[in-house]
């Protein structure tokens, strides 16, 4: 796990970044730089499956399409996650979880799979894939804030079908704050000035 530390380790926030389909952390620790959130120490995290043929750099944390696997693709990359994460949640008083795409996927699995709610979840062009009727959640987690950006042009993930997905996690209880913006399967300035002050909010 790549960490990017500031303010000699004595933050209270700490961001876990989960990259998208083919990237992988470097991708997201560029991300964070750009968000310049001093406050914080942030972790990158990296998924075990390699999805093109000869290309080590890029990895993914299930496949894509989905298939029957699916379910068991998640669980898989969660246990791997999981037993890494365990320190930093022992070590920070506040934990964000930020993801791109599919990364904003695995965010909302890992964040009833922890021992305890975290501070807010940042979902970034992403679906809900793990948030249903059925599945049960305990009442501490509710509260958790979870921001959600995404593009009116996005070409790799629809907007309408993010909004439904998202739809469930709302009528399950918990708050949604969903942000659209003018652009593609990106991440823009103005989105980036959002998710800062969304987590700013946080540290108050």
């Amino acid at each position: 796990m790549i960490e990017l530390k500031s303010n000699g380790n004595n933050n209270e926030l700490a961001i876990i970044g989960f990259h998208g389909y083919g990237s992988n952390p470097y991708n997201m620790l560029e991300l964070l730089k750009a968000l310049d959130i001093k406050e914080a120490d942030c972790f990158f995290p990296s998924g075990t499956i390699s999805p093109f043929v000869n290309d080590e750099l890029s990895k993914a944390w299930f496949s894509i399409p989905f298939t029957s696997d699916l379910n068991k693709e998640i669980a898989q990359s969660r246990d791997i996650v999981l037993p890494k994460l365990k320190y930093i949640l022992n070590c920070y008083e506040k934990i964000v979880l930020l993801g791109f795409s599919q990364g904003a996927m695995m965010c909302l699995d890992i964040m009833l799979n922890l021992s305890k709610p975290v501070s807010g979840v940042v979902c970034l062009s992403g679906l809900n894939l793990s948030i249903d009727d059925k599945i049960k959640i305990d009442e501490k987690f509710l509260k958790i804030p979870i921001f959600v950006g995404h593009g009116i042009n996005d070409e790799i993930i629809d907007i309408n079908l993010s909004k439904k997905s998202f739809e469930i996690i709302s009528k399950r209880g918990f708050v949604t704050n969903l942000n659209e913006y003018n652009m593609r399967h990106e991440v823009i300035d103005q989105e980036m000035q959002d998710i800062k002050n969304f987590i700013k909010k946080l540290l108050i």
